[in-house]
């Protein structure tokens, strides 16, 4: 998002790999470019400055906490507003960027929140905070009611970051940012609750991982209840603000997104097809990653899961799944792998891994500390 690129070509796809500094523009580095001020406050240290995510920001305040209360989302509205009179001066614009955690494992919501749409009966095994190492661990042995119960501690989450992005409209309000300012609502994952089989994020493609939200709101109300049909990624984030605000982009900058304005202006799209990449890692004498990807091509939707392991469990037929995305949002009837969607789809995908040969050369290797392994193994990625 931050780059308008995917992991194959800006080289990051290790948990100790850093953006390097000579490598692909970053949406910060086009605005503070362009004269703007930048700001960013993030509840989590791994969206910070660990893995560069700092770069062309003037101010980046993030937690400092890796195994311990993070910042609080009302943090993040102090902080803001404490910038947003104390730092700025109001001579140049903003682009600003507030990273909170909720909803994210392990899940704890508050009280007010789980119990906003009635009570629900505590399922021991599944107690919050509810880490997702231990959906893994049970698994097949997940109990429907243990299921709900998750389900409902994430959605108690999610009403929480709700009402948090309300509050900071609120405060926009206050300052008097609202009406000229564009703001994205929008989310880096979704999450997995057993739909095909994993739990979490990272792991797989599937449509409950990659359907996330994505509101604008434009200034002055422009375009105020449009929807853009088709899908669109959030590596066309950058350039349809880099588009639509006017300011100077090189060539190579954000080369794998595509602007979607054409869309809310009812012109034809240049380009449809839409690529996604995730790493899985793997912990062990020998530290393992796949990259794993998927291609939404006119309505179908293929997705490649490397195993780690190839065995009678994990044949060539289980690696390549297809969807019809349209007309099954949730993914759940499997399209026959030799259809004509399917092969269509399954060609261009293996044309795209082709051309998109990882390069680790481009990345910076970190040390990571103990606490933040640990950390990461918590949250899941591990």
């Amino acid at each position: 998002m931050m780059t308008g690129t995917h992991p194959s070509n800006h080289g990051v796809w290790k948990l100790d790999q850093e953006l390097p500094a000579a490598g692909p523009r970053t949406v910060a580095e086009t605005f503070r470019s362009a004269g703007y001020d930048t700001v960013a406050i993030s509840q989590s240290w791994i969206a910070g400055p660990t893995y560069g995510i700092d770069r062309g920001f003037g101010e980046f305040f993030v937690s400092e906490q890796i195994n311990g209360p993070e910042l609080r989302t009302s943090d993040l509205l102090t902080l803001f507003r404490h910038w947003a009179i104390g730092s700025w001066t109001g001579a140049r614009p903003i682009f600003g960027y507030l990273h909170t955690v909720e909803p994210h494992a392990p899940y704890a919501p508050r009280r007010e929140d789980f119990e906003r749409f009635g009570r629900v009966q505590p399922e021991p095994r599944v107690a919050a905070p509810l880490y997702i190492k231990t959906l893994v661990d049970l698994r097949a042995g997940i109990t429907p009611r243990e299921l709900d119960f998750a389900k409902h501690l994430y959605q108690s989450e999610v009403t929480f970051a709700d009402r948090a992005f309300g509050q900071f409209l609120d405060l926009l309000r206050h300052l008097g940012l609202y009406d000229e300012a564009m703001i994205l609502l929008l989310s880096d994952h979704g999450e997995e609750f057993g739909e095909h089989g994993g739990y979490g994020h990272g792991r797989n493609l599937f449509a409950e991982v990659t359907r996330v939200p994505l509101i604008i709101k434009f200034p002055h109300g422009r375009w105020r209840g449009r929807t853009v049909e088709r899908a669109v990624s959030l590596t066309d984030v950058a350039p349809t603000l880099i588009e639509y605000l006017g300011l100077e982009s090189a060539a190579g900058d954000f080369k794998d997104g595509l602007s979607f304005l054409p869309d809310l202006r009812s012109e034809r799209p240049l380009r449809t097809a839409k690529l996604a990449e995730v790493v899985t890692h793997r912990e062990g004498p020998e530290e393992q990653s796949r990259l794993h990807r998927s291609l939404l091509l006119e309505g179908v939707r293929c997705v490649h899961i490397q195993p780690f392991v190839k065995s009678k469990e994990t044949p060539e037929a289980t690696r390549w799944h297809f969807f019809r995305t349209l007309q099954d949002h949730s993914e759940e009837v499997v399209l026959e792998a030799d259809s004509q969607g399917a092969r269509v789809c399954r060609a261009s995908l293996e044309r795209f891994e082709r051309r998109l040969a990882v390069s680790e050369d481009r990345s910076s290797r970190i040390e990571l500390l103990d606490d933040q392994i640990e950390s990461l193994r918590a949250l899941g990625y591990l």
